[in-house]
């Protein structure tokens, strides 16, 4: 039988010390500390945007989740929503 590989778990403990580090020195920087969550938004943020339900999609979690941790990125002045100019209804 087969053992299994190590390379997810060793790829997840990296991307886990990663984020650490660089909330870490952004909060050493100036910036609001941010929750893993809110870490995991913005790694998806495009300069020319994205919406909610893709990051939800993309995430695998429910679209009132991003909505929640959006809303929360947008009180702290890191991110604003905007209607989507080819869907009223999305932002």
């Amino acid at each position: 039988m087969e053992s299994p590989s190590l390379l997810p778990q060793l790829l997840i403990s990296v991307f886990d010390w990663f984020d650490r580090e660089l909330l870490s020195r952004m909060t050493e920087k100036g910036w609001p500390q941010l929750s893993r969550g809110q870490s995991m938004v913005m790694a998806y943020v495009k300069p020319s945007g994205i919406r909610m339900s893709d990051i939800a999609r993309k995430q695998f979690v429910s679209r009132q989740a991003i909505h929640r941790t959006v809303n929360e990125l947008c009180a702290l002045g890191l991110l604003a929503l905007k209607v989507d100019p080819n869907n009223g209804s999305a932002k």
